[in-house]
């Protein structure tokens, strides 16, 4: 991020919940287990189908297409 935003940018990412809140209705999020850090545009494109894309085929969409 920073080597488009500059140093405004350098520490900024998303996190993305694996198992999402509404479906496990879960308060309590252990960071290491349940959470994910993300680049926004990674975690845009997961959300694009319900149930989000795994991590998993998260990378492997972006190996395919960087082929």
């Amino acid at each position: 991020m920073s080597e488009v935003y500059g140093k405004l940018a350098e520490s900024f990412i998303h996190v993305h919940h694996l198992s999402p809140l509404k479906e496990t209705g879960e308060c309590i999020v252990d960071p290491f287990k349940d959470l994910v850090p993300l680049c926004p545009n990674c975690h845009s494109i997961v959300h694009l189908k319900s149930p989000p894309l795994g991590i998993a085929k998260l990378r492997k969409l972006i190996a395919q297409n960087l082929e």
